[in-house]
């Protein structure tokens, strides 16, 4: 599992690259969907690797308690990750002035954790009937 954490993280990392490098985030409108998707799989899987296989108590827990604990730190994970998008796109490179389209900010952070999320949901819940 821990290979597939590399392979995958990398592969997320140099896409996220050329996506910023050639402005993909801006002009595919959906980009952004399965990137955060896929971020969170990686998380969910993340989780399982670190507290289930290394912490062998939790992987003993309800499932119900594994999903919650996962999405806590997929969503958890995932705001932190927004405080950065929002610092470099709208502090540090100015790609829009913070208040340039109102709401627009808060829909996109919004939509970010939902497809965080729905991807940690995906992983988690895969992970815990795999488990059985």
């Amino acid at each position: 599992m821990r290979k597939f954490l590399i392979i995958l993280l990398v592969a997320i990392l140099v896409f996220h690259f050329f996506a910023l490098k050639y402005n993909w985030y801006h002009t595919v409108w959906w980009l952004d969907i399965p990137m955060h998707m896929i971020g969170g799989i990686w998380l969910g899987v993340l989780f399982y690797y670190l507290f289930a296989e290394k912490l062998s108590w939790i992987s003993k827990a309800h499932p119900l308690f594994f999903l919650l604990a996962g999405l806590g730190f997929v969503i958890l994970i995932g705001v932190f990750w927004e405080w950065l998008d929002f610092f470099l796109d709208v502090i540090v490179f100015k790609s829009y002035p913070y208040n340039a389209e109102p709401g627009y900010i808060l829909f996109d952070t919004h939509t970010d954790f939902f497809n965080d999320l729905l991807g940690g949901a995906i992983a988690l819940l895969g992970l815990i009937k795999f488990k059985k």
